[in-house]
């Protein structure tokens, strides 16, 4: 688990970054679809990930070792919300960032990659 100073760092690379820094991908994500939106050349636990949700419906994002198949520790997305996680708090050994949405219309994501 992150401690209070890494928390804090997270969010102030969060307010730094997604308006000065393009995004890695942008992409709608299909209904009722789980779709890989990054793969990573290997594994690297210190990889950062942010992710915002532009669309109106809550969707999961995870890391995982199978292409378009949801990992094992899904997080939560809502609509509007913008997170940040570090490789080593989705998955010890996944390599695609994957998305999955539930709703019956497409949702739009933005993911940037350090």
């Amino acid at each position: 688990n992150p401690t209070a100073f890494q928390l804090y760092n997270l969010a102030r690379a969060q307010d730094q970054r997604s308006s000065a820094m393009a995004p890695t991908v942008v992409q709608t994500v299909a209904a009722t679809t789980t779709q890989t939106l990054h793969t990573a050349t290997a594994y690297d636990a210190n990889t950062f990930y942010t992710i915002q949700n532009l669309g109106n419906e809550a969707v999961y994002f995870s890391l995982s070792d199978t292409v378009d198949t949801e990992g094992a520790d899904a997080v939560l997305l809502n609509p509007g919300e913008t997170r940040s996680r570090l490789a080593e708090n989705l998955s010890a050994t996944g390599v695609f960032f994957t998305i999955k949405n539930t709703s019956a219309v497409p949702v739009q994501i933005k993911l940037w990659v350090e």
